[in-house]
């Protein structure tokens, strides 16, 4: 939306911003305010554009907002049926799958009026190839990056192991699906992810663990312990799918830790790395992760693992095609 905003703004159209002072994400929307006009000069707008005007809404208008504790905002969600879902998967439809998939994560996120749109829509193809293409290939998924929890909760959905009912109560208390969560791990802390299921594969050396890692993510340096840990005890029930879409809360992650060559990196750590393109393509998805299976013949099951690097664009303002 800002790349929107700066077009617009260049090409000397007036736009308006809803400054409410309020975000779905948290109340410091001055912050926001500062991180957009940044952007404004980092593009060549050096001053506060005359064209800009923010709109402040009126008390009425907040009042006017639903209310997440309120039961007719929930029931109101429509939901996709699951038979439509299941009926695009019988028929091998995987793009059908997932656009209505992506239905159900925004009506999850809808119910609480929050949540990580961009960073579940980056991830969802990557979710449906691991919990229900290859189902029978792996005995647990770990979701590392929490923030996605809505397309986790929306696969889980289609599967059967979760509820309409429970999507439309995402983060609506103690006994809901949380904001930003894994069903195995506690994903609080980003980075940590991958030690827990490390130890899991460790324990349970005839089951297969899959694990889903943001790029972002790969800041925090716990991953690379990791990494050496799952080497150096020869590890080879894990694969790892990095969800490589280039960006993070903030700002795209090689403005805020710029890891040069991905690749390169894990391959140092003695993974076989599988890059995909497009981690929107399901083929593309399935043929690289199916190599990574146990007795799939693939070169990474002589190494300590395999990993999958997965380039995902998507249609959300925070997520956008990798390099």
């Amino acid at each position: 939306l800002t790349k929107v905003a700066l077009r617009a703004i260049a090409a000397g159209e007036e736009i308006t911003v809803d400054y409410n002072g309020c975000s779905g994400y948290d109340t410091r929307t001055d912050r926001h305010m500062r991180v957009f006009l940044g952007f404004c000069r980092r593009y060549g707008v050096t001053k506060r554009p005359s064209v800009f005007r923010a709109i402040a809404a009126t008390e009425a208008a907040r009042r006017a907002r639903p209310s997440t504790t309120d039961p007719r905002h929930r029931e109101a969600l429509f939901v996709v049926p699951r038979e439509c879902i299941l009926e695009a998967a019988r028929a091998k439809d995987w793009r059908a799958v997932a656009a209505l998939t992506r239905c159900n994560v925004l009506t999850t996120c809808k119910g609480a009026e929050h949540g990580w749109l961009g960073a579940s829509f980056s991830c969802l193809d990557i979710l449906i190839c691991l919990h229900q293409r290859m189902s029978n290939l792996f005995d647990a998924v770990v979701l590392a990056k929490g923030h996605a929890a809505a397309a986790q909760y929306a696969v889980l959905y289609n599967t059967g192991e979760m509820s309409a009912e429970m999507l439309r109560q995402y983060k609506n208390g103690k006994d809901c699906p949380e904001a930003h969560a894994d069903l195995l791990c506690d994903t609080g802390s980003l980075g940590q992810c991958l030690s827990t299921v490390a130890g899991m594969a460790s324990a349970a050396p005839d089951k297969h663990f899959g694990v889903v890692l943001g790029d972002g993510e790969l800041q925090e340096g716990q991953n690379y312990e990791a990494l050496m840990s799952i080497r150096h005890h020869n590890i080879a029930n894990v694969t790892i799918v990095v969800d490589r879409n280039g960006f993070q809360s903030d700002n795209q992650t090689s403005d805020i830790m710029h890891i040069h060559d991905l690749p390169r990196v894990l391959e140092g750590f003695g993974f076989t790395v599988l890059h995909v393109p497009d981690g929107h393509h399901p083929e593309m998805l399935w043929s690289a992760i199916v190599r990574t299976a146990p007795g799939s013949g693939s070169s990474s099951s002589g190494s300590s693992g395999g990993s999958s690097s997965s380039g995902s664009s998507s249609s959300s303002s925070s997520s956008s095609s990798s390099s």
